[in-house]
């Protein structure tokens, strides 16, 4: 096997991760655009590492040189994984979750691919090299650019007339794109400089083509933070040009007052905006409208990640808790309030800014090691034979930084920002000529490239084939249990769970939920062996990770809802709500779940106490007043069940399953407020507006509240589609319909 071979394959790998992993996405997997592209992006850097690791077994020159960037990463992967194993929960750190899929196993093949590259750089076609990705970026976008045509081009559409193309979430497009964009403005300023000795339009129309189309999608993901980044890595460079201007453009791009008035301008401009934002003058203005829509309100839940934070970090600052173990301080210092605006802002697995997730990840020392990291590569960068590069390459980092300031860190983000470090870093070693291709001579060169390739091929088959396979086995378990496909759906999770998969967990939990789910809907359609196994399941996940306050706070509701089965269940309820609690005991969701338990004991008045300890926490919640409510009208309270129930409507009534709202309704019913339901059978509609019976009873509380022309709409909703005629209520709502003039 030749060094040609190994070199050419190496290479090959390079581009395989370039192109694929941003295009590359898995709609029969679980979170097709993260956790598919992340595996993909690990078996290219695999091969890549691997093949490389072989090269140089029989060329030493491919060897990683000693550079202060190398080192200063280096010290960063050893500090990170000394904190990961130190942390709260290793595993979760080495792997990440299947939402987000970038654990210490992720990030340290990132620096094997980094090595690899900048090893490789003279076999790398520097510049085909970046115009690949340029291309591939601007093929990204451009989908992104269809999708606000036809929004369900991809597997799940857009996100509010807001386009992720293959990346998926908005704010992940525009973190891929942003270093782009400014490799781009390098590339075109190289090309115009050397226009007069050098003509090649057809590469000027690509590069100006790629700005533009980069840019239009970058505007359109209307990601506020990304596109802060854009202005503040334009001002950083400007700032560059104005205390040194780029040579060869001229007079007028040769004077530094020409950058300064620039400079000048567009601060002006941005305050400008940033103080007018709320003015009618924006609206509808091109990839800003969202900063129209900043609030206090908006604004709460990152400032309670952030506050969140700072005290974990105050708790921890040596060792930290571990990469990717925010949720556990998160929930220890979880804001109550945060459930006024729904429940997906009480569920935060990231601090959504970088510097603060690596302070809590590892402490002072991983955040000293970051930010040495852009120490180092700020000085590199700025040393460079070619300043032009150095100079964008520093805006690029600028623009990064604080892109990641108000998201985290993302694969395809982070590939590009690897390339820009090691296009730095390869710029700074002194290029050395490489010897003709030679074959193995020694039988230890040869072992060495056998076991490096077979420890490659065992990689790929664990970390990507593998959880692919799972993921797909879950994906398929989720879509049989939507469709009723129940005994199926079941099969499908046990084989997702089965076997090796760092994921594997995850995948547990969603099994067990979905029998507990399935079982307390319809006890019938699951065995009782079938329950059992789902809270062995359940209990299996919470053994794994004990500091998951999330996942002992779903054993309980899981322990709930399958109690028939066994009358055990609920003390262990009990138990698991306390040891949850200790975890986050200012989560509501675990008092709500715990006052299950006790009104299934038949302790209505405990579950009362339960929950009005959960209204203490946050009296503007309006979930605590209704499920209060609800176990007030169980115990034969129903003046009291009202009053909550209505306090409740009046902060917003955010509730989320429509079979507790139709459970109010009906103690409304049954207690003589008929006519105060609208609001409970609208919400249920919102929820679900394929739910028949909640427009017709929502068409029928209008009636009977007065509201004839809701009553109107909603019933005639109804009836196309359902024939009342062939209905048993047909005959007791005829005179409502002939009251209100409805033939049907």
């Amino acid at each position: 096997m030749t060094s040609e071979f190994l070199r050419k394959t190496a290479v090959f790998f390079v581009y395989v991760a370039i192109i694929g992993t941003p295009l590359f996405y898995f709609s029969q997997g679980v979170y097709p655009f993260v956790l598919s592209k992340s595996l993909f992006f690990q078996f290219a850097a695999t091969g890549v590492i691997f093949f490389w690791l072989a090269l140089m077994a029989v060329d030493g020159r491919y060897r990683p040189k000693r550079t202060p960037l190398s080192l200063a990463l280096l010290l960063f992967f050893i500090v990170l994984t000394i904190t990961a194993v130190f942390g709260n929960d290793t595993w979760r750190s080495f792997w990440s979750t299947q939402e987000r899929a970038v654990g210490v196993a992720a990030l340290w093949q990132l620096f094997g691919f980094f090595l690899a590259v900048v090893a490789l750089r003279a076999d790398l076609a520097k510049e085909n090299l970046w115009y690949v990705s340029i291309a591939v970026a601007s093929a990204v976008s451009f989908i992104a650019e269809i999708q606000l045509k036809v929004p369900d081009l991809l597997v799940s559409g857009n996100t509010a007339g807001r386009p992720g193309a293959t990346l998926g979430n908005p704010a992940f497009l525009a973190g891929y794109l942003l270093p782009h964009i400014f490799i781009i403005g390098y590339f075109l300023l190289e090309k115009l400089r050397d226009l007069r000795r050098q003509r090649n339009n057809l590469l000027l129309i690509f590069l100006a083509g790629s700005l533009i189309v980069q840019l239009g999608a970058l505007f359109h993901s209307e990601s506020r933070g990304s596109l802060i980044a854009l202005v503040a890595g334009i001002l950083a460079l400007l700032f560059m040009f104005a205390v040194e201007p780029p040579r060869g453009f001229g007079y007028l791009f040769s004077r530094r007052s020409f950058y300064v008035i620039v400079l000048v301008v567009i601060l002006a401009g941005s305050f400008g905006f940033w103080f007018t934002r709320a003015s009618p003058l924006w609206e509808g203005a091109f990839g800003i409208r969202r900063f129209q829509e900043l609030s206090e309100d908006a604004l709460a839940p990152r400032m309670a990640a952030l506050a969140a934070s700072w005290q974990g970090f105050k708790e921890k600052p040596i060792l930290g808790w571990g990469w990717d173990n925010f949720n556990i301080v998160f929930n220890k210092y979880y804001d109550p309030n945060l459930l006024k605006v729904n429940y997906q802002e009480t569920r935060f697995d990231k601090p959504h800014n970088f510097l603060a997730e690596y302070a809590i990840a590892g402490g002072i020392p991983l955040l000293a090691a970051a930010i040495y990291v852009f120490f180092i590569f700020s000085r590199q960068a700025l040393t460079l034979k070619d300043p032009l590069f150095g100079k964008i390459a520093f805006a690029a980092m600028i623009s990064y930084a604080v892109h990641n300031i108000f998201l985290f860190e993302t694969i395809g983000a982070l590939l590009v920002w690897y390339l820009v470090m090691a296009k730095v870093d390869g710029d700074c070693i002194a290029e050395e000529k490489r010897a003709v291709s030679r074959a193995a001579k020694n039988s230890k060169a040869k072992t060495r490239i056998y076991f490096s390739l077979a420890a490659g091929a065992v990689a790929i088959y664990f970390i990507s084939f593998l959880p692919l396979v799972a993921s797909y086995r879950q994906y398929q378990a989720i879509d049989n249990y939507l469709n009723g496909r129940t005994e199926r759906a079941f099969e499908n999770f046990k084989s997702a769970a089965a076997g090796w998969n760092p994921y594997g967990w995850m995948m547990k939990r969603d099994y067990a939920v979905a029998i507990a789910t399935a079982y307390f809907k319809d006890p019938e359609k699951i065995s009782d062996g079938e329950a059992r196994l789902a809270v062995q399941a359940m209990e299996e996940v919470v053994h794994e990770h004990p500091y998951d306050a999330q996942s002992r706070a779903i054993l309980v509701n899981v322990y709930n809802q399958v109690s028939d089965v066994d009358p055990q269940y609920l003390a262990r309820a009990e138990r698991e709500a306390q040891e949850a609690l200790k975890l986050s005991p200012r989560r509501q969701e675990i008092y709500f779940y715990l006052a299950k338990t006790k009104t299934l004991q038949r302790e209505n008045e405990e579950a009362l106490e339960i929950l009005r300890s959960a209204i203490d926490l946050a009296p503007e919640v309006s979930q605590g007043h209704f499920y209060y409510g609800l176990v007030a009208f169980a115990g034969n309270k129903p003046e009291q069940g009202f009053l909550e129930v209505e306090k409740a409507i009046a902060l917003g009534l955010n509730v989320r399953d429509k079979d507790e709202l139709m459970v109010a309704a009906n103690y409304y019913v049954d207690n003589g407020y008929a006519s105060r339901t609208v609001p409970l059978y609208k919400k249920m509609v919102e929820i679900d507006d394929s739910d028949i019976e909640a427009k017709l009873k929502l068409g029928v509380a209008y009636y009977l509240s007065g509201e004839f022309d809701g009553a109107r709409r909603y019933i005639l909703e109804a009836g196309r589609e359902f024939d009342f005629k062939d209905s048993n209520l047909y005959l007791p709502l005829k005179p409502i319909f002939q009251d209100l003039g409805l033939n049907l």
